[in-house]
């Protein structure tokens, strides 16, 4: 089967197609999250309900939708499991279409809500504090959680329940943090997302971040001098 799909795939050469509203799909009676279509699969689309972890699959062929519902954080092998377990018919076609549907709407959820720089970095502040914006070559404590885009945590000072402690701009830290907390007033929390070359780049660090590795760090901004 494995086989079998990777040569669809390859046939179709897919390029993911996001729209905002949902032409080609039935109602479902919610407002989905995120569409999905391509015109390889002119019958098929699939609508994505963050909150309830529901897809609605739609295709032609089968007259009627389909309501998946997939675990949270669940990768794209993981879908294809969830899928294959169904009681409704699902045929190889299907499978390649809900893969794709699913890689897509995985990019999407890793972009929403971020501020780019121009250096790549990611940045989202989910609470705004009223203290000053940290300044380079001054000492900044923050209490963070890092992990991987797969959700693996690899480190948290959450958890210890000790901040760290560092100069700013010094070198003391990833780039990614250097430029970053200094986005953060204090008292803010928000998310850091890290490209690899602001990262640990192709060297990765320890047995735990691999090498090339977007980080993602959900930071707590403690105090600034």
């Amino acid at each position: 089967m494995k086989v079998f799909i990777v040569s669809i795939l390859c046939t179709f050469g897919i390029v993911s197609l996001l729209q905002a509203q949902c032409p080609s799909c039935p109602e479902i009676g919610k407002k989905a999250d995120f569409c999905f279509d391509h015109k390889s699969f002119p019958s098929k689309c699939a609508q994505f309900v963050d909150k309830d972890s529901d897809v609605y699959f739609f295709s032609k062929q089968g007259a009627k939708v389909q309501k998946l519902t997939i675990p949270a954080k669940t990768d794209a092998a993981g879908m294809l499991a969830v899928v294959k377990q169904t009681k409704n018919k699902i045929s190889a076609e299907d499978i390649v279409f809900l893969h794709e549907a699913f890689n897509a709407w995985y990019t999407a959820q890793k972009n929403l809500g971020y501020t780019v720089t121009t250096s790549g970095l990611g940045y989202k502040i989910a609470q705004l504090g009223q203290g000053k914006k940290p300044e380079a070559g001054k000492k900044v404590s923050v209490h963070y959680k890092g992990y991987l885009e797969n959700g693996t945590v690899f480190d948290s000072s959450f958890e210890r329940n000790q901040p760290i402690d560092f100069t700013l701009g010094a070198g003391q830290v990833i780039k990614g943090w250097d430029e970053g907390i200094q986005l953060f007033p204090v008292g803010s929390k928000g998310t850091l997302r890290i490209p690899a070359e602001l990262g640990y780049g192709k060297r990765g660090a320890g047995n735990m971040i691999p090498p090339d590795a977007t980080l993602f760090f959900d930071i707590e901004v403690i105090h600034a001098d």
